[in-house]
């Protein structure tokens, strides 16, 4: 083990805590936790890293030596549990004296000879572990650090959640656009779930998303047919993050205020299709409480945050026959996570940041099936693949970082559009992301909407 402690707090002497210790920002600290690849150390917190089976005493010299100046401290540590010590090699046999020859046999009474050992086949000695290439132990990061560093990835996620619900409504309307475009006014809500497995480096944590959005909107027409339309949205969400690599949680929760925009190319008589486009800009007002707990000792803090998103699509609307559809778009965004700094009553935390562009194309295709009462329904299915460019990760401890996750991959979904009067119509849609750092994620919208 090689300790090099440059710091004590003093708050620790005598306080039961003897389980933490700390140094100050920019000192250089080596900790060897393994002997031989085996963990030595008990449940010890370098503000970061976690190490295993090791105990230590804080001894207050200033006072124990009547030190005229105070605040001199020595810390002695222990380990309660040493590795057993490997096994020696066997020793090869001994070979026959050859200063002293074995006395020969009588020819009266011959003894029968002992089977030499084999001097083809020695014993093969044991292998010894390799002194140039030990084990690298695995870092054991603090649990409260593993939920403040997943929930700020999270919290990119919960953004992206929103903007989806706004262009969940948008394309809806132009599923039922056949025709010369009309202006009109809407106000909308949306209930949102996402939920999934996610890994960010040796953290690992599920994400439970659930909350809502309001929205509205006014649309007009301009002289060539086209038609521009302008909204605001409010939303709230709640993710009940839990850190599944170790006993960690992030409750976090998020405010968002979104404004968007759009345009219609009028579709003339005759004509099967047109181009539509829409940009949505987002800002998340965000709080965290993370927490973690291992072994005996518990850490966590409150924090805030925020988060905004800017995106643009452009897409086309072209019907095919018998009443089928088809709706690809290409879209580019970018968006940005930060989080403030803050103090888990054991180790400063830095402020936080994930940012990253996003660019991506997709498809929808389905089908309007018109029943008695005049209620059009237009299920459909969807698949999209968006990948992800520029991304920068930023999250510290005095001696822990990562470097982010990767989520390009696609996604494959299902929906429901139903008019079911004239002002009166709903929507739904499910959908799961296919990423190499996602597992298990499906996304959900429930929405309405009352056109004025």
């Amino acid at each position: 083990m090689n300790f090099n402690v440059n710091y004590v707090d003093p708050s620790l002497v005598n306080t039961g805590k003897a389980s933490y210790f700390f140094f100050n920002d920019g000192e250089q600290v080596t900790i060897a936790n393994s002997i031989d690849g085996r963990y030595i150390a008990d449940t010890v917190r370098t503000g970061s890293y976690v190490l295993d089976r090791m105990a230590y005493k804080i001894t207050d010299e200033s006072a124990a030596q009547n030190l005229a100046e105070k605040g001199y401290y020595s810390i002695a540590f222990t380990a309660n549990e040493m590795p057993p010590t490997p096994l020696k090699p066997p020793l090869p046999p001994l070979p026959v004296d050859p200063v002293n020859p074995v006395d020969p046999v009588d020819p009266v009474n011959p003894v029968d000879p002992v089977n030499p050992v084999d001097p083809v086949n020695p014993v093969d000695p044991v292998n010894p572990v390799d002194p140039v290439n030990p084990v690298t132990p695995v870092k054991n990061i603090a649990a409260d650090l593993q939920a403040a560093q997943a929930g700020l990835l999270a919290s990119d996620d919960m953004i992206h959640r929103i903007a989806g619900s706004i262009t969940q409504h948008l394309d809806a309307r132009h599923m039922g656009e056949n025709s010369a475009q009309t202006a009109d006014s809407n106000v909308w809500m949306d209930g949102i779930y996402s939920g999934g497995d996610r890994t960010a480096g040796t953290t690992e944590y599920s994400n439970d998303i659930s909350g809502f959005q309001l929205g509205a909107d006014t649309s007009w027409a301009l002289a060539n047919g086209d038609t521009l339309s302008i909204g605001a949205g409010l939303g709230y969400l709640h993710n009940d993050l839990d850190v599944t690599s170790s006993d960690g949680s992030n409750d976090i929760d998020g405010n968002y205020y979104s404004l968007y925009a759009g345009w219609t190319q009028h579709q003339a008589e005759g004509q099967n299709w047109h181009l539509f486009a829409d940009t949505t800009a987002t800002y998340g007002d965000m709080s965290y409480s993370a927490s973690g707990k291992d072994g005996t000792l518990k850490a966590g803090g409150d924090y805030d945050g925020n988060s905004w998103l800017w995106q643009a699509r452009v897409g086309a609307q072209i019907n095919l026959a018998q009443d089928w559809w088809v709706q690809p778009y290409t879209v580019l965004g970018y968006s940005q996570t930060e989080t403030d700094a803050y103090n888990d009553g054991y180790s400063h935390v830095a402020d936080g940041k994930f940012s990253a562009g996003f660019a991506g194309a997709g498809v929808k295709a389905g089908k309007n099936i018109t029943l008695k009462g005049g209620q059009v329904l237009r299920p459909y299915i969807e698949t999209s693949y968006v990948g992800r460019f520029s991304e920068d990760t930023k999250f510290n401890t005095s001696d822990y970082n990562f470097g982010g996750q990767n989520l390009n991959g696609g996604s494959v979904g299902a929906g429901l559009n139903a008019q079911l009067s004239k002002n009166w119509s709903t929507t739904a849609k499910v959908n799961t992301l296919v990423a190499s750092d996602v597992s298990n994620e499906v996304h959900a919208y429930l929405g309405a909407e009352f056109k004025f």
